[in-house]
This record gives structure tokens, sequence and C-alpha cells, in this order.
């Protein structure tokens, strides 16, 4: 994983308008792998639709199932289908829409952090609304929103 220098610094920015640690650098590499999961899986979304991508990325980080770190949970094998696409994981700021979208992905996961609401309902998972993925047998829908479902094994209140 590397951290491009222009997308992190709108990390540091929002960071800092957030109050939050500027100089923890596990922080803002968290913060840049959980916007880079919104940027690619909602990135066209509405905004309470990049909030529950983020939502579900802090679940499985606070659950024992899933690795304890946000990088760790975004970039472990298969889990979401933008890592192994083949295409880059590079965020391209070349145009003012590009870079719009890039902000409010990390916005949006910093407020996720910052915000105890959580948007996807407790879930887990999810999964573009149009497909049925083999793995949602044993779960049930939390939500939708916009071109997602959002998903958990039990309904946790």
């Amino acid at each position: 994983m590397i951290l491009q220098e222009a997308a992190l610094n709108i990390v540091v920015t929002i960071m800092m308008m957030a109050g939050l640690p500027v100089e923890d650098q596990e922080l803002q590499a968290d913060i840049y792998c959980g916007a880079q999961n919104i940027y690619f899986e909602a990135g066209s979304e509405p905004f309470e639709g990049m909030m529950a991508i983020a939502d579900v990325t802090i679940n499985r980080k606070n659950s024992t199932r899933w690795p304890d770190s946000i990088c760790n949970v975004v970039w472990q094998n298969k889990q979401f289908s933008w890592t192994h696409d083949g295409k880059s994981d590079n965020i391209p700021l070349g145009s003012p829409y590009q870079v719009q979208i890039w902000s409010k992905a990390v916005y949006a996961f910093v407020m996720a952090m910052i915000d105890p609401h959580d948007y996807s309902d407790c879930a887990t998972h999810y999964a573009n609304k149009y497909i049925r993925p083999w793995w949602i047998t044993d779960m049930i829908v939390t939500t939708e929103i916009g071109n997602h479902r959002f998903y958990n094994e039990h309904r946790s209140r």
C-alpha cells in the first residue's frame, strides 16, 4: 500500500479540520485506507451510503472476526472487490471532480469515526443491490442505501 502525497494532503487537512492529531501516521493511514474503500466502492453514492460503507469497515475493525486496523480490514484478501480487480488503486486527482469525490470520501470516513450513528445499522457486509453474492445465505439485510444493501449475520441493538 502506497499513500499518494496529494491524496494524503487532503487526509491531513480534513484531520486538522476535525481536530484529530495530524502527527499520528497510523491514524492518517487508516483514514486513507477507509476513504479509499469509500472512493472505490461508493464514490458516486449519496453521502449516507458513503457513511454506511465507512461504518461497515469500522464495524469489521471493531469485531474480533477481522483484523484490528482499518488498513488491514480493507486490504484483507478479497474482502472488497476493488482491491483485487487488477485496476490501479491510486486515487486519480486529475480533475476538480475527482478531488471533490476524494475529499468527500475522506470527510465521510472521518465523520464515521467521530459520529456514533451507524448508517449501516451494524452491518459487517454490503453488496450492490443488483447482485446476489454467495455469502448472503445466512445474512439479514440491515438497510439499503443507494445501490448497496447492507448485511449482518444477526441484528444487534
